[in-house]
C-alpha cells in the first residue's frame, strides 16, 4: 500500500520532484487503496485533500487488521495532523462528525465560526465615550528655534510603551516576521551540507495565503532564498519557522536558476570591495589622473538581457563607477564615465572592463551640506500638536482610523505592506482591499549611451525594498503624533536585522476638502480632509 500527499506542487522542470510525464509518479490529490486480506477485497476512496493519507491508513487498517464493523468504522471521527510537518503532532479529529478535541494545553477547540462585527471596540475611545466619525482637536503653533517638530505620543490607558514605540502585543498570523522566526528557519537551511561554506541569502518571506490557515504564535510557512556561490547553485527552500514549542522545519528544496536570486546589500560591498581592488581597474583608473581608489564608488547594477554572449553561464552584473574628491562627498555627481566593469557576483572578480574613452568629469561640488552653497534659510519652527492623542489605534500590527481598518505587513521585497483593509459601513464589514503594496520600482534609464544603455533596475525584484527601508527620524521624515513600528529582514550573510523605526504612522491635515458660502446670510461652513 502506497501512501503520499496531495499534488499541490506539480512541475514541468524535469529537475522537480513533481516533474508530470511518461512513467512517472508524481504525487497527487487522488489515492484510492485497493488491497486484499484473507479473502477480503478492501476498495475505498475519500475526499479530504491533504488528510486523505491520514484517514484512509486508519480505515484501511481497522477494516483489515480488526476486522471491525465497517458502519462503525465510518461513524469514527478519524485523526489527522493539523499540519503535515514533523514536530507539530496536533492531532484534530474530525469535526464533521460533532466531535470536539482538547489539545495539549486543554483548550477545548470549537466549530469555527464566522467573525461577527465588534463595534464596542471599535467606536470607543481610551476613556470610554463614543469615537466614531470624530477627528481630535488639532492645533498649530510656534516654537522655540531648535526644538523637535513633533513630540512622543502619550500612550492611552491599554497600551503599554517600550522605549521609543507603543503598540499591544497581539499576535496575528499576517504579522511580519520576527527575527526570532528568521533565525530559527536560517538555522534549519545551514544544516544542510548543500549550501557549502560560505552561503549567500537573499530574503525570507512570509507565505501568507498558506499563513492564513495556521494559528498565532505557532510555526508559520516561509520560504527562502539561499545561494551556494562556490558550487553556482541556488534554491528556494519552503518549510515553517519555529512556534509553540516546535522546531523550525525544511520541507522542500526547489532549484533555482544561479544567475536568478537579486543582490543583496551585504553582496553589493563584496562585489564593489573585489572591484576596487582589481589590478583592471586600477590601470583603468590611473589614465584619468585617479590613484586613489578608497574615493571610488562601484554599484552593481542589473544587468538583465545584456549579458555578453561568451559569458551566458555566469550570474553577473555591471558596475557604474564614481569618484569623490574627499570622503565626505557625494560620489554621484561625478560619474566616472565611459567606464564599465563586467562583474560576477559568485566569485567576486571584475570579469573585463569595457573602456569607451576618457570623459571629462564635472568640476563643480556634488555636495549639499548645510553652509556649502552659502547660509541655510531661515524657516519659522512648526509644531503639530493633538493634546487628545492621533485619532487612531493600533493593536499590534492592527490599525484602525475613523471606520477603517487594516494590518500593517512588511517584506522583503516590498517593504510596506497592508493587509484586509476594511471600512465599516454601519454594522457592515465592507473588504476594500485584500492586499496593498508596490510590486516593482522600474527605473528605464535605457540611455543610447554606451555607459549608461544598460540601464534599467528593478530596485525591488534586484535588491529588495525590505533592506532598503532606512530609520525614520523624528522632527525630518514624521510629523505630528506618530506611532512607529520597527521591521526585521534577512541580510545577505543570513543574519535577522532590524530597522528601528521603519515604518511611522501619524495623521495629516489635507487642508480644506469644500466650503460652502452664503452670501445672503453671510454665513460659511466647511469640511476638512485627513489623511492617516
Amino acid at each position: 500500500m502506497i501512501l503520499h500527499n496531495r499534488g499541490s506542487a506539480f512541475s514541468t522542470d524535469p529537475a522537480h520532484p513533481g516533474h508530470v510525464g511518461p512513467g512517472l509518479r508524481p504525487p497527487h490529490t487522488l489515492l484510492p487503496v485497493i488491497a486484499e486480506a484473507d479473502g477480503l477485497v478492501l476498495g475505498v476512496g475519500c475526499q479530504g485533500g491533504s488528510a486523505q493519507p491520514w484517514i484512509l491508513a486508519q480505515l484501511a487498517r481497522e477494516l483489515l487488521d480488526t476486522g471491525a464493523d465497517l458502519d462503525a468504522v465510518l461513524g469514527r471521527p478519524p485523526l489527522r495532523r493539523r499540519s503535515p510537518r514533523l514536530g507539530h503532532e496536533v492531532l484534530t479529529p474530525r469535526r464533521g462528525a460533532g466531535h470536539r478535541r482538547r489539545d495539549g494545553g486543554g483548550r477545548r477547540a470549537r466549530p469555527a465560526r464566522r467573525a461577527r462585527p465588534r463595534p464596542d471596540r471599535r467606536s470607543r475611545s481610551r476613556a470610554g465615550g463614543p469615537r466614531a466619525h470624530r477627528r481630535p482637536p488639532r492645533r498649530r503653533q510656534r516654537s522655540a528655534r531648535g526644538r523637535p517638530c513633533d513630540r512622543p505620543a502619550r500612550p492611552p490607558a491599554d497600551m503599554t510603551t517600550t522605549g521609543r514605540k507603543t503598540m499591544r502585543a497581539t499576535a496575528h498570523v499576517l504579522d511580519p516576521l520576527s527575527s526570532a522566526e528568521i533565525a530559527s528557519f536560517v538555522a534549519a537551511v545551514r544544516e544542510s551540507d548543500r549550501i557549502g561554506e560560505r552561503p549567500r541569502f537573499w530574503g525570507i518571506a512570509l507565505d501568507e495565503e498558506k499563513a492564513r490557515g495556521s494559528r498565532p504564535g505557532g510555526p508559520r510557512p516561509v520560504r527562502l532564498v539561499v545561494m551556494n556561490p562556490d558550487a553556482r547553485a541556488a534554491w528556494e527552500v519552503r518549510g515553517w519557522t519555529s512556534g509553540d514549542g516546535s522546531p523550525a522545519v525544511v520541507e522542500v528544496w526547489m532549484d533555482v536558476d544561479h544567475r536568478r536570486p537579486g543582490v543583496s546589500s551585504d553582496e553589493a560591498r563584496l562585489i564593489a570591495q573585489a572591484a576596487r581592488n582589481s589590478p583592471l581597474l586600477h590601470e583603468a583608473l590611473a589614465e584619468r589622473g585617479i590613484t586613489d581608489t578608497s574615493l571610488i564608488w562601484v554599484d552593481p547594477e542589473s544587468i538583465t538581457g545584456f549579458v555578453p554572449e561568451d559569458l551566458g553561464d555566469r550570474r553577473l552584473s555591471w558596475g557604474t563607477v564614481w569618484h569623490r574628491e574627499f570622503p565626505e562627498d557625494n560620489g554621484y555627481a561625478r560619474p566616472v564615465a565611459g567606464l564599465v566593469p563586467i562583474l560576477d557576483l559568485d566569485t567576486l572578480e571584475v570579469v573585463r572592463i569595457e573602456d569607451h574613452g576618457i570623459i571629462p568629469m564635472a568640476s563643480e561640488t556634488g555636495a549639499y551640506t548645510s553652509g556649502t552653497w552659502g547660509p541655510d534659510r531661515e524657516v519659522s519652527a512648526l509644531d503639530i500638536v493633538q493634546p487628545d492623542g492621533p485619532g487612531f489605534r493600533i493593536e499590534g500590527h492592527q490599525v484602525t482610523w475613523q471606520n477603517w481598518s487594516f494590518r500593517v505587513g512588511f517584506t522583503h521585497r516590498e517593504g510596506l505592506v497592508l493587509h484586509d483593509l476594511t471600512y465599516r459601513d454601519g454594522d457592515v464589514e465592507r473588504p476594500v482591499l485584500h492586499r496593498a503594496a508596490v510590486n516593482e520600482m522600474y527605473v528605464p534609464y535605457l540611455d543610447d549611451d554606451p555607459t549608461a544603455y544598460r540601464k534599467n533596475f528593478f530596485d525591488w525584484g534586484e535588491y529588495g525594498a525590505g533592506p532598503l527601508t532606512a530609520s525614520l527620524e523624528l522632527g525630518c521624515d514624521c510629523l505630528g503624533e506618530i506611532r512607529y513600528f520597527d521591521v526585521q529582514y534577512l541580510d545577505g550573510h543570513g543574519v535577522p536585522q532590524t530597522v528601528v523605526n521603519g515604518i511611522c504612522l501619524h495623521e495629516e491635515d489635507d487642508s480644506i476638502l469644500w466650503k460652502h458660502v452664503n452670501t445672503r446670510t453671510g454665513s460659511a461652513r466647511c469640511g476638512g480632509a485627513a489623511d492617516s
